[in-house]
């Protein structure tokens, strides 16, 4: 998965599984295949800005190596997901547009119980990213579509 944002804009969401980007702006969902190459779609997309800022969640040792092609100039790369291997990327690209490499860390049980506080609380609103629900007797039945590329799942639950 990876998500990113236009600059000095919240206008746009990337989102990047192993089949397609979900293109999520102004509650407009467009799906842009994975498989093919994305640059010319995200600078349509986006006016021929690249995004600021680029999520990269997957582990893939392939998809952590490409997406420093897509950040804008002075934007920033944050890689989320792990990989146990090493990672190589162009020098001379990553210098000359000025871009900002970050990791996450790990997180211990007092984040996850403040995140959980949060949200029993409405702190945080964790329906609109939300995109497919299922009841548990239904799940048997529904689990297989949630992994149709056609869907753009980014975020699936299942209701006991």
């Amino acid at each position: 998965m990876c998500g990113s944002q236009v600059p000095g804009s919240l206008q746009w969401i990337f989102i990047k599984n192993d089949w397609n980007f979900a293109v999520i702006g102004q509650r407009l969902i467009t799906q842009i295949n994975a498989l093919d190459p994305p640059m010319e779609a995200f600078k349509e997309i986006t006016g021929g800005d690249m995004p600021e800022i680029v999520f990269d969640t997957t582990g893939n040792i392939k998809s952590m190596t490409d997406p420093f092609r897509y950040p804008a100039n002075g934007g920033k790369l944050i890689f989320v997901g792990l990989v146990k291997s090493d990672i190589v990327f162009s020098d001379p690209n990553f210098h000359s547009k000025e871009l900002t490499l970050m990791t996450s860390r790990n997180a211990i049980k007092d984040d996850f119980n403040h995140l959980i506080k949060a949200t029993q609380s409405g702190k945080i609103n964790v329906d609109s990213n939300i995109t497919h629900r299922s009841k548990f007797e239904h799940m048997i039945n529904t689990f297989n579509d949630w992994f149709n590329p056609e869907t753009v799942l980014i975020k699936s639950t299942v209701e006991l």
